[in-house]
């Protein structure tokens, strides 16, 4: 399921032309067992120049399609397999987001998050896609405070207050307050990984 993907140039406007070149090289170069530093670089020698973006882009480009295959693969193997509740895990190393430290521990069931993939695998806009599973940001309120928030149409919902950040450190979540709950994070869309552009994140059953 490679459509929860799209690629816009430097003034970013998306390309369905161009979006569906960068799902065509990222599927071969998972079939072929590629990593997502070669899947990266063949995207920006065949893309780069044409949308006048750079490696990095591409590289963000490439972890999104393998993460959003991994993820979907890994519901449908835990559905499969009659397991019933699956918990977010992140790579807890000083570069891990706040974003993944929120998330990690957290649990659904396998059963939301069926809904969840079929429900996006009936969409075919791209923009429709990312509204119903949209990536996670991090913001500041007029008072300095940091949060996180995921966008729901025209509003910015906050999902949680960081109290106090864990980059930087191993094994540390950090703190936060005001967090939202497993089940209005699911009607949001906002539970499978990858949740943001750089997420290492993946699901395991419990």
């Amino acid at each position: 399921m490679m459509t929860t993907n799209f690629v816009r140039d430097e003034f970013g406007i998306r390309s369905e032309r161009f979006s569906e070149r960068a799902r065509e090289i990222a599927e071969r170069g998972m079939e072929q067992g590629l990593g997502s530093a070669d899947i990266t670089e063949n995207l920006h020698n065949a893309l780069g120049e044409r949308l006048g973006r750079g490696p990095g882009y591409w590289r963000i480009v490439a972890n999104s399609f393998s993460n959003h295959a991994r993820t979907y693969t890994q519901v449908g193997a835990l559905a499969d397999a009659g397991v019933e509740t699956w918990m977010f895990s992140a790579v807890l190393d000083e570069v891990t987001s706040d974003i993944c430290r929120f998330y990690h521990g957290k649990t659904w069931s396998v059963d939301d998050a069926m809904a969840h993939v079929e429900k996006i695998a009936a969409l075919e806009d791209p923009e429709e896609i990312a509204a119903e599973s949209p990536w996670i940001r991090t913001g500041r309120d007029a008072s300095g405070n940091q949060f996180l928030w995921v966008p729901n149409g025209e509003k910015r919902v906050k999902i949680a207050t960081i109290e106090r950040s864990g980059v930087g450190s191993k094994d540390d979540v950090g703190e936060f307050s005001r967090g939202r709950s497993s089940a209005s994070l699911a009607k949001l869309g906002a539970m499978l990984p990858p949740l943001h552009g750089d997420c290492r994140s993946t699901i395991v059953p419990v």
